[in-house]
Formats: structure tokens, sequence, C-alpha cells
């Protein structure tokens, strides 16, 4: 069994957030895709992979009916 944890805000603030949550045990993070209420998923990821070093990542949808 896996436990994950998400993250939104500033790019500065998931890799903040992505090093504590390896820190304190998760196993992942998801970053959310909401195009008018997130940051760049995508350069989120980057930072958070330079703060971490086991945790996985990826992207959580926020709307997935709005990506169909």
């Amino acid at each position: 069994m896996e436990f994950w944890t998400t993250t939104v805000g500033m790019p500065s603030q998931v890799a903040r957030a992505a090093a504590q949550a390896e820190a304190h045990g998760w196993d992942g993070i998801g970053i959310p895709y909401a195009p008018t209420m997130a940051a760049d998923p995508y350069v989120c990821l980057g930072l958070a992979a330079t703060a971490t070093s086991r945790l996985q990542l990826s992207t959580f949808v926020a709307t997935p009916a709005s990506h169909t």
C-alpha cells in the first residue's frame, strides 16, 4: 500500500512541500493540473524532483470531466 499527498502553490512552495512529504514518510506527491488555479505542474514536478531523492511524483487532474 502506498500513501500519497498533494500540494498546490507557488513552485518554490511545492519544492519545500515535497521535501517535507519525503521527510515525513509519504510515498508520493501529486501536483494538480488546474490551468486557472495552479502553477504549471511540470515546473513544479521538476522542482520537487530536485528537492527529493525517493519521493514518487505525479500530476493530479483536478477536474477530469473537463479534460476528456
